[in-house]
């Protein structure tokens, strides 16, 4: 009789052990499957901070928003990083750099043309029509402004 019992409780200790076991290995899974929701969300939340801070430069032209965003960039790079060998990751780093080339192609361009009309094309061409302004005033023919 003792054997039997002894054997029960060996075979019940055993089964709670490896309950236990596969308990514990699941939990891990769980945190794991949590900590890259949270990454993909951390992602998302850098993602949105850098179209803010592009979109204030478009509507704004302010480099300030450009630095904003370069930082934001920054974050957004190391937080999609965070996600490891997920399948989105090996699209994202690309579509990443692509969105980064582009940004940095319109800051180009817009200070090619002048964020201000005192600097580039903008400068240039206000310039210009000054110097023609002048030269109209000199002559018998130019009184433009009455």
């Amino acid at each position: 009789m003792h054997t039997k019992r002894r054997t029960s409780h060996i075979f019940w200790g055993i089964s709670i052990f490896l309950l236990g076991i596969f308990a514990v290995y699941h939990f891990s899974k769980i945190i794991d499957t949590s900590t890259k929701i949270d990454d993909i969300r951390q992602v998302t939340i850098h993602m949105l901070t850098c179209r803010r801070h592009e979109k204030d430069f478009l509507a704004r032209s302010d480099t300030l928003y450009a630095a904003k965003h370069q930082n934001a960039m920054a974050d957004l790079k190391g937080a999609s990083k965070k996600l490891g060998n997920l399948s989105v990751v090996s699209g994202l780093t690309g579509n990443l750099l692509n969105y980064q080339r582009n940004f940095k192609n319109i800051i180009y361009a817009t200070q090619e043309i002048g964020v201000t009309q005192n600097d580039g094309l903008r400068n240039i061409l206000r310039s210009a029509i000054h110097e023609v302004e002048v030269e109209l005033k000199k002559s018998d023919y130019g009184d433009f402004e009455r």
